[in-house]
């Protein structure tokens, strides 16, 4: 009886073993399951964010380029009826000239704009010079109707209008450039570009044109804000060129491939950017001494180059 006894109890115990090691693996697979289903759940939580993201940025870009091409419609409205003026009536002759030269600063303006803010600006001045061009118009109707040359000179406003629709038409093509715009929407942008000629004396850096002089060239720039670039360090080339076209290097002889051909170099800077909009200035020395002359800036990064100009030493 007490083998009996002894045996069922043992053959109990072995059964209860069992089953608590199947359980373990069960548990911990579930385990597992649940955590593989959170981190999914929280990449595409990431995923679709990162996407709103993008998608936003675009669309204010595709807005801003809207109400810039608003803008610039009206600017070249303007310019249009200037120029009928202009060969309508030769006594107004300079001051509509002067009109047309100022509608053309502003639209170079108007594309270098980089938000919907700075665009507030230039609304008023597009007025005014709306309500300059009626002015000019009652003037110059007033003379025509002294002089009656009506006639001839209602033939000579519908060839301009011909001329203005063909303008408009070749605004059309500029829509195919703002599609390359939003596929390049992550390039930095620079503006405000300034070339700073140094000379060290006893109390610090002064500014100079004298070639003769300066032994530091320091460039200022804005990068614009860009939500969709990299943040973090950024590396840019500068390339100075003097009045030979000769690269100025004080002994650098750096080089980076731009565009399948090797660039030669005279400063490589690194500098941080959170997106949003910065200052950043970059100093050049070179004590061998510049050359009277006109001479030549370019700026790379991301393999792009990211802007151009001239500057002159006297």
């Amino acid at each position: 009886m007490d083998r009996g006894t002894s045996t069922g109890k043992k053959f109990g115990n072995s059964s209860s073993r069992k089953n608590q090691s199947f359980a373990a693996p069960v548990i911990f697979l579930s385990l597992l399951t649940l955590l593989l289903a959170v981190s999914v759940g929280l990449l595409l939580r990431q995923a679709l964010k990162q996407k709103e993201i993008v998608e936003v940025t675009v669309i204010e870009k595709q807005d801003l380029y809207s109400q810039k091409e608003v803008l610039i419609q009206k600017l070249n409205d303007l310019e249009a009826a200037y120029q009928i003026l202009v060969s309508a009536n030769a006594g107004y002759r300079q001051e509509l000239l002067s009109k047309q030269e100022e509608i053309q600063r502003l639209r170079e303006q108007i594309r270098q704009v980089g938000s919907p803010e700075a665009l507030a600006l230039y609304i008023s001045r597009i007025e005014d010079m709306n309500v300059q061009l009626d002015d000019f118009r009652s003037r110059i109707n007033q003379l025509q109707s002294e002089n009656r040359v009506l006639t001839g000179e209602n033939v000579q406003i519908r060839s301009a209008l011909d001329q203005v629709t063909a303008i408009s038409n070749e605004l059309q093509s500029e829509n195919v450039e703002m599609a390359e715009q939003i596929r390049r929407a992550s390039i930095l942008n620079l503006s405000d570009v300034r070339i700073l000629p140094l000379r060290e004396t006893r109390r610090g850096e002064r500014e100079t044109l004298r070639a003769s002089r300066a032994d530091k060239l320091r460039v200022c720039f804005n990068i614009q804000k860009n939500t969709l670039a990299e943040a973090g360090e950024h590396t840019f080339y500068l390339q100075f060129l003097g009045p030979n076209n000769q690269v100025l290097d004080n002994g650098f002889q750096g080089s980076f491939d731009f565009q399948g051909q090797q660039v030669s170099l005279s400063h490589i800077e690194s500098i941080n950017y959170q997106n949003a909009e910065k200052t950043a200035c970059v100093d050049f020395d070179y004590p061998a001494g510049f050359e009277k002359g006109t001479h030549q800036l370019r700026i790379f990064s991301g393999g792009n180059e990211l802007w151009r100009g001239l500057f002159d030493l006297n």
